[in-house]
Parts: C-alpha cells; sequence; structure tokens
C-alpha cells in the first residue's frame, strides 16, 4: 500500500463523517475552523505541531474580502472549495493515486503521473479543508495547514494566491483535456563530467542581475533548488514560493517519494497565479498573473549537495566546504543531477530555456562560481540551447560570469576548456595554505 497515496475517499466511513461535516452552514471564519478542526480530527490530518488559532488563515480571508467587492470569500471562494473538495469521487473512480517511486531497478527509466486540472483543483480543495493526511512514507505534511497559524509575513502572500487560484473556479466547470504531468526521472548511468562529447556546444546564456525564474515570457524550464522531499512550506524559500505561487505543483508533496542521488522530478503544465516581490520572510503578492497557456512551461525540482557541516566555529570552514566540492565524486553526483534536470528542455517539438541560478548555494552552502560551471557543463551535455542565469543582485558574480562566458566561446573546445579550469582550480585549492583567501573558480583562465 506505501506505492499508492490514499484518497480521503478510500475510507467511506470517514468520507461519508467529512460529507456530513461539509453540510453544516458556513458563513464565517468561526463556521470555517470549526468545520477544518472537525474534517482534521477524522483524518488526523494536521500535525500536532501545526495545530493553533488559524489566525493567519482569518487574517488572509479578512484581507481578501477587503480588497474584493464581487468575490467574498463566503460564500464564494468556500463555496467553490467544498464543491470541488466533495466531487473528489467523480473525479478520481480510484481512490488511490500512484507513488513515485524510488526506483529499486537501476534501470534509467521515467514514472509519470498525469493529472488534470478538475482533479488537481478538487486535490486542493480538499488539502484546503485538511482531509489529506500524512502517509508512509511521507516526512511532512500532507496539507495546507502549516500556513493557517503561522505569524510570518510571506504566508498572506501564499494564502492571497490559493484564494486566488479557487475563486477562478467559481464560476467555471474546468477542462480535463489541460492536464498537468508529474514525472520522476532516474538516471543511473549518466555520462562522466569530465569528458567531452563531439556534440557539446555552449548554450546562448543570458547572465540577469536582479529578478527571479521564471520572469521571463519565454518557455521555461525553472529549475526548483528542491530539498530531497520538494513540497511548499512555512518559509520563503525559493522552491517554497515555487510551490506556493503555482498551487497545481503543490500535490506533488502526497505522491513523491524522497529524492535519491539518481533522481528529479519535473511538474509539466502548473499554471503560475501570481507573481511576487520580496524574498524569505519578506515575500509580497505582487499581482496576478496573466492568464496564457503554460502548457510548455515545466518545473524541474533537483536537489544539490548538501555541504553545511553545521561546524560555524571553524574558520575554515568555507575553504573545507569548497574543497569538498570539488572532489571527483561531488562534481559527478551534482552534475548528473544537472542533466537529468536540463533533459527536460527537450519538450514536444519545443526546446525550453533553462532559467537557473545559485542552485544548491543558500542553506546547502555551495559555491556559486563552482555551482555555475557544473550547469554549464550539464546544459551542454543535455543539448540545452538557451540559458538565463539569475545572479540575484551579485554584481561582481555577473562580471565574473560574463567574462568567463567569453573565454569559453573563444576556446575551440568550451566543454574541455571548462573541465580544465575546475581541475586547475582543483589543484591551486588544494595546495594553498588555509589561511589563504579562496579565489574565484569564474577568474581562472
Amino acid at each position: 500500500e506505501t506505492k499508492y497515496y490514499l484518497l480521503p475517499h478510500n475510507d467511506a466511513s470517514k468520507w461519508q463523517s467529512a460529507l456530513n461535516i461539509l453540510s453544516s452552514e458556513c458563513k464565517d471564519t468561526s463556521d470555517l475552523t470549526a468545520i477544518i478542526e472537525q474534517l482534521s480530527d477524522t483524518y488526523s490530518s494536521i500535525l500536532p505541531k501545526h495545530k493553533g488559532d488559524f489566525g493567519a488563515l482569518k487574517q488572509a480571508i479578512a484581507s481578501w474580502d477587503a480588497e474584493k467587492n464581487d468575490k467574498k470569500f463566503f460564500p464564494f471562494v468556500y463555496d467553490t472549495i467544498k464543491r470541488l473538495a466533495i466531487g473528489l469521487p467523480t473525479w478520481f473512480s480510484d481512490s488511490r493515486l500512484q507513488r513515485l517511486c524510488s526506483n529499486d531497478s537501476q534501470i534509467d527509466c521515467d514514472s509519470k503521473l498525469p493529472l488534470n486540472e478538475i482533479q488537481l483543483a478538487s486535490l486542493l480543495a480538499n488539502m484546503f479543508l485538511c482531509t489529506t493526511s500524512p502517509q508512509e512514507p511521507m516526512k511532512y505534511w500532507a496539507n495546507y495547514s502549516v500556513w493557517y497559524s503561522c505569524s510570518y509575513d510571506n504566508i498572506q502572500a501564499y494564502l492571497k494566491v490559493l484564494f486566488t487560484y479557487f475563486s477562478d473556479w467559481s464560476d467555471r466547470t474546468g477542462d480535463s483535456t489541460r492536464t498537468v504531468a508529474f514525472t520522476r526521472r532516474s538516471f543511473f548511468s549518466p555520462p562522466a563530467w569530465n569528458i567531452a562529447h563531439p556534440a557539446c556546444k555552449l548554450p546562448e546564456v543570458s547572465v540577469i542581475l536582479r529578478g527571479s525564474i521564471g520572469d521571463t515570457e519565454s518557455d521555461p524550464l525553472e529549475v526548483d533548488f528542491a530539498n530531497v522531499d520538494p513540497c511548499f512550506g512555512p518559509g520563503g524559500t525559493q522552491e517554497e514560493i515555487i510551490f506556493g505561487f503555482s498551487p497545481e505543483a503543490a500535490p506533488l508533496i502526497l505522491f513523491c517519494d524522497t529524492l535519491t542521488q539518481h533522481d528529479v522530478v519535473a511538474i509539466s503544465g502548473a499554471q503560475k497565479v501570481a507573481k511576487h516581490t520580496g524574498y524569505g520572510l519578506d515575500l509580497k503578492f505582487d499581482r496576478a498573473e496573466t492568464r496564457r497557456s503554460d502548457k510548455k512551461r515545466v518545473i524541474v525540482a533537483m536537489d544539490a549537495i548538501n555541504y553545511d557541516s553545521g561546524d560555524y566555529d571553524d574558520p575554515y570552514v568555507e575553504r573545507k566546504q569548497v574543497i569538498r566540492q570539488l572532489s571527483f565524486e561531488s562534481i559527478q553526483q551534482d552534475f548528473s543531477k544537472a542533466y537529468a534536470g536540463f533533459s527536460f528542455t527537450k519538450h514536444g517539438d519545443s526546446e525550453l530555456t533553462i532559467e537557473t541560478g545559485h542552485w544548491g548555494c543558500g542553506a546547502y552552502a555551495g559555491n556559486p562560481d563552482i555551482k555555475a560551471a557544473i550547469q554549464l557543463l550539464a546544459a551542454m551535455r543535455s543539448g540545452a540551447q538557451k540559458m538565463i542565469y539569475y545572479a540575484f543582485g551579485d554584481s561582481d558574480f555577473v562580471t565574473r560570469l560574463n567574462a568567463f562566458l567569453e573565454r569559453c566561446r573563444r576556446a575551440s573546445d568550451p566543454y574541455s576548456f571548462i573541465v580544465d579550469v575546475i581541475l586547475r582550480f582543483k589543484a591551486i585549492m588544494e595546495k594553498s595554505r588555509l589561511k589563504d583567501p579562496i579565489p574565484h573558480l569564474l577568474d581562472q583562465e
């Protein structure tokens, strides 16, 4: 049974109880929170650490109503959520979802789960009402209760996105032909990072000082700087923003097993509901996204190696982290992840533009220059044609990367040039003294 996620109507008795609870009147936030508490008790769906006073949810509803003259939360948004939630058995005749499990066969393969937009809306409505519960082997939450009692300002942005999404459903029945595909790709025999291939060509790379992944109007392959368990959450990391502002991607949390070093997950066709400003706990809802077909949009969740040792009292911890990142095995693992992720640039007849940046360089303590070199190699080896690289405000990095790219363009074999730079930089770091300043890989000739 761990190969499946059991949907709320899998247990007929609990589902009938849920329907009875949802038949009660709901005219304000007191009624709503009482309903959610009853549903969560029925399904044991809210983790103890996320139980609270629903303060954030109440605040978000009050803010929504203050802005909206027509589609107030009660009854319009709530009635839509209720309609979508109770339709679950209609849109899922099988009350189980096939999990995207880790691949024990050690054979390169894809595991795919397509869901149409009505199915996704119904799942999201049940996640909002907390009828979806954590199940083995899940490690985290299975619904939006993680947001309801959180005092952070960014939570208000996430909830406004969710309300915007549901309000769009208040006067429509949905399109069962538009699907979002969730694909887990396992690579057990990726190419070696240090061996060039005749077909490797440097993609067209644009380095952007400011902005966020997904900002452009191109058909994007948006890199999610993922955890091993990709999901939305209460923080404001790049991954949490992607999932928070693209609700159709969020059900991944229900059916995706922890990523191994061989796996990435791609989400094809999830609509981005709104744009944002800020980052972290300062995240703000900017404006609703102009509705356009996002069928050519792909989010790829790929986790980098975590180099954070936690030894913050060691004055040489950064140097040690850099040296660890330059081992053949470390480069190969990150290269393999990026290569698997970038392989999704071939999307039907279209060629998607990779949108990436300082992957694994935040909490995971990755070195931006090393990660840039690895991602360039992976893009070339996967045959990608275009890349947009966001520097997130680091002007010095923009200068270094643009100069490095110019040297790559002048090289007769750009791939071998990048490999040689990495190997020379590795030798420099291994011979240097602990107290020497750490040079930049992208400055190497």
